[in-house]
């Protein structure tokens, strides 16, 4: 079939003023007004005097000019935050605690403490003179308030909070900036650390309203900062990286190297790269020194070497992580390109950074400091580059919450970009794999029980999980042995994020799985796991002597995944990072074993159609890539790409507002798809953004604290009208005679307006015939709400947000699409219109 460009089409539609209809109505416990606020007072008095009690012991060093208290709601109950951070208190963090019960945890200034008091005395008084007494909404939701301590500032799972309290640990401290001066706030980590003889991390990371540092300390001693500074906001574990357990293979003959160089092409002047962040790449590798230079190689730590050299004694200092990273970023599979008689040309380049120390682990470091600061150097060696893709397939283990960490939220600020206008970027991540495999359980379970580890819950980049269609070994010796996976199926150690504590609000993660290798299972009892050459990926070694070698799981994933995307940026070098990424997503499918088991967790496991499509989207994300459709449309495969911004928010005297939202008219075949009549066909919708991050867990109620701003799409439903359909987004809409019961879009739709909606990438399909699709001709593309709209002070209603949208019709094979959406886009592009346009 012939291979078409994808069809660029230049959103010519006017914005329109928009208001969102959605409204928050908290619920508040009913109190005895008197007694409940008279306890409150008492509470805090108490609070009052153990804090005095305690500060004592801290004369010579106290700086903080204020206290900390954690107000506590009742079970399955919340708190009004609005009320508890504004400029009289400071927010800390907020948790939900064994009870179920919120925690917020806030600073209150010294000078505020009468402000706090009279918060409650205001309610006192008022109770018997009107129906809602003066801050009900507040008094009301507070059960309890206690002086803070360390756990109170602690964010991950209480069960991993430090057992020992003098044993020294490395913590990560998250500090409210000072007059939003990092340097200064950084001095101030330093003097506290100076005065409780605690070493420091040699670097800090920051993002808009705070810092997070590493201090080594017990927490005995670190508990004196919750009276020692008065910026506090909490205290994480800190995760270190896995090592990696690579079994080498040194049995390929070097002939077979010279044989594809000799078919090998280059571009002479690449703008397209995929940076390896690993181990190190050695550039003088006979298969990879065509596409890397000394030059592209860096270290995050200048000391060390930029890959290792295989020594002839012992391997206690050599990972060839890296450079079997780069054999499949560069050829994909290498092994058909071995096998085949083909010229075969390669357009990107690779580029390494290191961020793994020559020996053993790195000592503790902000893993995502070291990342974004040894991708600024590989940006600084090569600034000619126009798209490059960062791809990182070191995890590390952890609580695995699906909570935004300081890894994963650096890397969701490194791809958004520096505002206004900073180039964004594209990182690949691997989930990392399941170490603990176990015979005698099921393979989906246990990818269950896996969860996917830190970064790969990073909204913004893509997470590459692992299955497998190696299912052939012809060694004689696994004679009795078994195929763990089959064909289609979970590679056995793929990682999930079906049991995420977060799960509620974080992204549908991984995004898509690729090839990973299989294992087998022995007959014996109890049985042994293993894997195998023939169950593997070919790939290039670190050693020059034997450039050959085998590689596995998420990690050749994850490199796989790279080259796709290098693929798709180096064809449309105008596409956005967001588009590259949209464009992945939106060709994938699920193999027919992916389907069968959708149907099992419907039969066997009872689950609704919507909640065994979301534990699939959990497992295997949206299935396996298609790089052919990702590069290509075809007669009767049409996709359209739009790249555009709107700006979601305005300020409206004090407050911020939502401010605009688009409905597109899309180029629509309206002749040619009304003759299919009852004809299948399908149409699937892509919506790719960027948030910007607010890492810090304060408010982690909601996905909506995390995110700068989301982004919907909905589109008019089949017997709906444009009018119906701005009505039922946007309340300025609204119209007299409107009926509600027409807001669906249908049932159509394979997942739905509710379940499409996490993080920040939302694809959809729908199924139906060509006569109902003929009226389906406008998406409405609309604002919802994040940290932009809540945190005035950073003065973010006035930027805009960018997204790709990326719409497919897929009809029967001899119906001719393609040519004619393209025929009415020219149509539709030669429209007067009073609208900029958008540079890309």
């Amino acid at each position: 079939m012939r291979k078409e460009n994808h069809l660029y089409f230049k959103n010519l539609q006017s914005k329109d003023s928009y208001t969102s209809k959605k409204t928050y109505i908290p619920t508040i416990p009913n109190r005895i007004a008197s007694t409940h606020a008279n306890k409150l007072l008492n509470d805090f008095d108490l609070s009052q005097v153990e804090f005095n009690n305690r500060s004592q012991k801290f004369l010579n060093h106290i700086t903080t000019d204020g206290i900390y208290i954690t107000l506590t709601s009742d079970p399955e109950s919340s708190l009004p935050l609005d009320s508890i951070d504004n400029n009289d208190f400071k927010l800390s963090n907020v948790c939900i605690n064994s009870n179920k019960c919120e925690e917020a945890t806030i600073f209150i200034p010294e000078e505020k403490r009468k402000v706090f008091i009279k918060k409650i005395t205001d309610y006192i008084k008022t109770i018997n003179s009107q129906p809602n007494p003066k801050n009900k909404n507040l008094i009301n939701s507070i059960a309890s308030i206690k002086l803070s301590k360390l756990e109170n500032f602690w964010t991950d799972s209480q069960d991993s909070f430090p057992k020992s309290k003098y044993k020294k640990f490395w913590w990560e401290v998250w500090i409210k900036k000072i007059n939003n001066d990092s340097s200064l706030t950084y001095r101030e980590v330093l003097d506290f650390s100076e005065s409780i003889q605690a070493k420091i991390g040699n670097n800090y990371l920051e993002f808009v309203e705070n810092i997070v540092v590493l201090i080594n300390t017990s927490a005995t001693e670190l508990e004196k900062s919750v009276f020692l500074m008065n910026n506090l906001l909490e205290v994480r574990q800190v995760n270190e990286p896995a090592t990696f357990f690579i079994n080498l293979n040194e049995k390929e003959q070097y002939e077979w190297v010279n044989e594809l160089n000799s078919r090998l092409t280059s571009n002479p002047h690449p703008t397209t790269s995929i940076c390896i962040l690993d181990t190190g790449v050695n550039h003088d590798h006979p298969l990879i020194e065509k596409f890397i230079f000394g030059s592209n190689s860096v270290s995050y730590d200048p000391t060390w070497p930029v890959y290792d050299l295989k020594p002839k004694y012992g391997t206690n200092s050599y990972n060839p992580h890296g450079s079997m990273q780069a054999g499949i970023a560069i050829y994909g599979d290498l092994k058909q390109c071995v096998i085949s008689t083909n010229q075969i040309h390669i357009n990107h380049i690779i580029e390494s950074g290191r961020i793994f120390p020559p020996k053993g682990n790195n000592n503790p470091e902000l893993y995502g400091s070291l990342t974004i600061q040894t991708a600024h150097k590989v940006e600084i060696t090569n600034h000619h580059i126009k798209h490059r893709i960062f791809s990182l397939a070191i995890t590390a283990e952890g609580d695995n919450t699906g909570k935004p960490t300081s890894w994963s939220g650096a890397i969701d600020k490194f791809t958004f970009g520096e505002l206004p206008d900073k180039n964004k970027s594209l990182f690949i991540i691997s989930t990392g794999n399941n170490r603990h495999l176990q015979p005698n359980m099921n393979l989906w379970d246990q990818a269950h029980l896996a969860k996917i580890e830190d970064p790969a819950h990073s909204w913004n980049a893509l997470t590459i999980g692992s299955f497998t269609n190696l299912t052939t070994v012809l060694d004689h010796k696994m004679k009795g042995w078994a195929l763990l996976s089959k064909a289609g199926d979970l590679c056995p150690t793929t990682r999930t994020s079906v049991n995420w504590e977060w799960v509620k609000n974080a992204p549908l993660k991984p995004d898509f799985v690729l090839e990973g290798g299989n294992r087998l299972i022995s007959p014996d009892t109890p049985p042994e796991i293993t894997d195998h050459e023939d169950l593997s990926i070919l790939t290039t070694s670190g050693d020059i002597l034997n450039p050959f070698d085998i590689h596995l799981d998420s990690s050749a994933a994850c490199a796989l995944a790279s080259n796709y995307a290098a693929q798709i940026a180096d064809k449309y070098p105008s596409y956005w990072p967001e588009t590259i990424r949209g464009l992945l997503i939106h060709s994938c499918q699920y193999t027919p074993a992916m389907v069968n088991q959708y149907n099992r967790f419907i039969q066997n496991d009872m689950l609704s159609p919507k909640k065994a499509a979301e534990v699939l989207l959990r497992s295997v994300g949206y299935g396996v890539p298609n790089p052919e459709i990702a590069l290509n449309s075809s007669n009767n495969h049409a996709l359209i790409v739009i790249q555009d911004e709107l700006k979601p928010f305005k300020k409206n005297g004090s407050d911020v507002k939502f401010n605009e939202m688009q409905v597109i008219e899309l180029p629509w075949p309206k002749h040619l798809l009304a003759q299919l009549g009852e004809k299948s066909v399908e149409l699937k919708v892509t919506l790719s953004y960027f948030i910007e991050p607010n890492p810090q867990r304060k408010g982690f109620r909601s996905r909506f604290s995390y995110q700068s701003c989301g982004l919907r799409f909905r589109m008019v439903g089949p017997t709906q009208t444009v009018k119906d359909l701005k009505a039922s987004i946007n309340r300025q809409e609204m119209y007299a005679d409107y009926d509600p019961s027409s807001n669906a879009e249908n049932d159509n739709w394979w997942l739905g307006p509710n379940l499409r909606t996490k993080g920040s990438i939302h694809s959809d399909i729908w199924s139906g015939t060509g006569a109902e699709l003929v009226s389906m001709d406008h998406i409405a593309i609309y604002p919802v709400t994040g940290w932009w709209k809540s945190s005035k002070s950073q003065a973010r209603w006035t930027q805009k947000i960018r997204y790709s949208l990326i719409i497919s019709i897929k009809a029967s094979e001899n119906v001719p699409i393609y040519n004619e959406i393209q025929n009415r886009i020219q149509i539709m592009n030669q429209i007067p219109n009073n609208t900029i346009e958008i540079k890309i």
